[in-house]
């Protein structure tokens, strides 16, 4: 089957902004143990292969890795990771078919649509992507406009709206919508109809889209709602009232109450249509004061004048210590009453980037509370920023604290699990304390070994507990994982290479042959690709994309066009990679 504009150049430029956009692979919430840098040396062949059996309609996706993260109150989010197979075929369909989809659904006052692939800027003619946290800002001044003009605002937004997208209404939309695509279109489809993760062999009802982490869902998501978008017009025209969305957050602006009611049962009904249900717990109808209380409008405002005044002295190498004051005293202003509004998270979060952009010690006292209270807050890499930016002792205490919150009955949810160990992971050696180092020797015997009754909540802890015992260089228990593999069966692919790359760290020369062997019969194509980089070892280690994935030292906290804030961290996949490649050449 021939799939319009499928070709080794317009995939390799998929993998290109995949790339990018995942900040080399390091933000997806289940990396690979090498970064799909095995991937990337030989990405002709492999694009030449997924080209082929998509052609021979051999294509088959892979289960995907499914990884819940977290909501609040022990609520969570259905995750999954795709294969790099997988994730490339999905985004290479999008990217195809975004400008349509946006066209069609993207308006002033519709928002939250983020192109994946870049733009030109018409002057310059350069190459510039579309920022989300712009949209929403955009989104936020145009609520605010419309709250001058009316007296009241119905805010809803879309109970569990991944999960209850219908791929068939989905796919009749798009099919209706964009037209000389056909093959690429039922490739998409053929793609989300078998990678729908189902429970216990459940009958495949059609419902649910993914929530990945390379956001080609999000703009599907985007437009799922397109004509939900032209009745909610229809009322506005016939009610002098304004209607805004963001994604699934939805607001409409009128002028008295009965309107209001009169516009989320317009909305209800509509979104009912669609098989969709507003969410209970985020809808409300609100006066003009209220509502801009409850968007923390001023708030947001002074904080930006904060950020733009902390980063203008950072970039002019001036004292921040004035700033920093102003941001701890706004913080404790605005804390007591602003924290009891359902939005602070999003304010909260503001405070945290401004702290990790002047290295600031503001949180290290609450953190424990924070992390209960707010785990979303912690489930991405804006934690990393914060806490490498912090002077050893504040860096050690807040390390310490996140050890014990992983021992405790809090610790529920397993992408904020292994999110922590990544940030373990990625503090240099250098700033641990020796009783940090043993604590965190501890956590990775009982993630993998499941001691002391504590017990993983994925297989992907327990891949990265062994990276954790060789970043901390403990060689006895890399014998021991060596050990582990040779005696026993390891069904999950992901844990299967982690553990096959670290052992071949390991300081017995007869273990790591006896992995090797074992390794190389293993039917897992990662893996696979992993041991031929190890058998051309002596050719890796001169590749300039090798290279340039070895030897990246800091991780960057801000950057503009004229400069950026970084911070060196342990890259402990390049040196893992380093090693092996020594070893072996």
């Amino acid at each position: 089957m021939e799939i319009e504009n499928l070709s080794e150049k317009s995939l390799k430029k998929t993998f290109k902004r995949l790339k990018k956009d995942t900040k080399r692979f390091s933000k997806l919430i289940v990396r690979d143990a090498l970064d799909y840098i095995d991937f990337e040396v030989d990405i002709s062949n492999n694009l030449k292969y997924l080209i082929n059996k998509i052609k021979n309609n051999s294509y088959m996706p892979v289960k995907p890795y499914f990884l819940n993260m977290p909501k609040n109150k022990g609520s969570n989010r259905p995750t999954v990771v795709l294969d790099i197979f997988d994730a490339l075929v999905y985004r290479f369909c999008v990217e195809q078919i975004e400008d349509e989809l946006l066209s069609k659904t993207r308006q002033k006052n519709i928002r939250g649509g983020i192109k994946i692939t870049a733009n030109k800027n018409s002057s310059t003619g350069d190459d510039f992507y579309e920022k989300w946290f712009d949209d929403w800002q955009k989104h936020n001044e145009n609520l605010k406009e419309s709250l001058k003009r009316k007296k009241y605002l119905v805010a809803t937004d879309i109970a569990s709206y991944f999960e209850n997208i219908n791929i068939l209404i989905l796919k009749d939309s798009i099919c209706s919508d964009i037209a000389g695509k056909n093959n690429l279109l039922n490739l998409l489809f053929y793609f989300l109809e078998h990678t729908k993760y189902r429970f216990e062999y459940e009958v495949n009802t059609f419902n649910g889209l993914l929530q990945e982490d390379i956001d080609a869902s999000r703009l599907l998501a985007y437009y799922f709602l397109r004509h939900h978008d032209e009745v909610m017009a229809n009322f506005c025209k016939e009610n002098n009232a304004e209607y805004y969305r963001f994604v699934d957050d939805m607001a409409v602006t009128v002028d008295n109450e009965t309107k209001g009611r009169k516009a989320l049962k317009t909305l209800t009904e509509s979104l009912r249509r669609l098989n969709l249900v507003a969410g209970i717990e985020k809808t409300e109808i609100l006066t003009d004061e209220q509502a801009k209380k409850e968007l923390f409008f001023v708030e947001n405002e002074e904080i930006s004048i904060l950020q733009n005044e902390l980063i203008e002295k950072i970039e002019n190498k001036e004292d921040t210590a004035e700033t920093k004051n102003k941001i701890i005293f706004y913080y404790k202003k605005i804390k007591k009453e602003g924290s009891k509004r359902k939005n602070w998270i999003k304010i909260l979060k503001r405070f945290y980037t401004l702290c990790a952009y002047g290295g600031f010690d503001v949180f290290s006292k609450e953190i424990e509370k924070h992390i209960i209270q707010y785990p979303l807050l912690f489930s991405d890499t804006r934690i990393f920023k914060y806490v490498l930016r912090q002077k050893n002792n504040v860096l050690n205490k807040i390390i310490v604290k996140f050890i014990n919150y992983l021992y405790s009955e809090e610790n529920l949810y397993p992408q904020l699990e292994t999110n922590l160990l990544e940030l373990f992971l990625a503090v240099p050696t250098s700033k641990l304390r020796r009783d940090t180092i043993d604590k965190l020797k501890k956590l990775s015997s009982v993630i993998f070994f499941m001691k002391s009754n504590y017990k993983a909540m994925s297989d992907y802890a327990k891949a990265l507990s062994c990276l954790l015992f060789y970043k901390l260089n403990d060689k006895e228990k890399l014998n021991e994982i060596a050990n582990f593999f040779l005696r026993n069966k390891i069904h999950d692919t992901v844990l299967q290479k982690y553990i096959v790359l670290v052992s071949l760290c390991c300081n017995n020369q007869t273990l790591r042959t006896n992995i090797l062997d074992k390794a190389k019969r293993e039917l897992n194509i990662s893996l696979q690709r992993a041991i031929n980089m190890i058998e051309n070892s002596k050719k890796m280690q001169k590749d300039k994309i090798v290279k340039n994935y070895i030897n990246k030292e800091s991780f960057i906290i801000y950057k503009n066009k004229k400069f950026e804030i970084n911070e060196k961290f342990d890259h402990i996949r390049g040196k893992l990679l380093k090693e092996v490649l020594e070893i072996y050449a």
